[in-house]
């Protein structure tokens, strides 16, 4: 025999709920308010892009070198953490000169 389960309604639910909310989307967007609104975005977002190209065109020098400091922070990055994962760089910490406050600072 075969028994048929029937459908819960959070199933239901789940099923219907995405294509009416891309249905509920769509219809609000298609309003003629909405529209001009989108509309004044893009154009005031191509605006800047355009701005933004022209100042990077303009400044070359300086994004080469913006691009150089990040590498280079990077790569400092990448050999100090490898460096901090070797034993033997934990010795050499314990050798630095630890610096001392004056008594008469502390006093104070």
């Amino acid at each position: 025999m075969d028994k048929r389960k029937t459908p819960v309604p959070a199933d239901v639910l789940k099923q219907v709920i995405p294509p009416l909310t891309a249905w509920a989307v769509n219809k609000i967007l298609d309003r003629p308010r909405v529209k001009a609104a989108l509309i004044r975005v893009d154009r005031a977002t191509s605006v800047r892009a355009r701005r933004a190209r022209q100042v990077t065109i303009r400044n070359r020098a300086l994004l080469a070198a913006g691009a150089a400091v990040l590498l280079i922070g990077a790569g400092l990055i990448a050999n100090a953490s490898r460096k901090s994962s070797d034993p033997r760089s934990l010795h050499r910490l314990s050798r630095l000169p630890r610096l001392r406050a004056s008594t008469a600072a502390v006093e104070a």
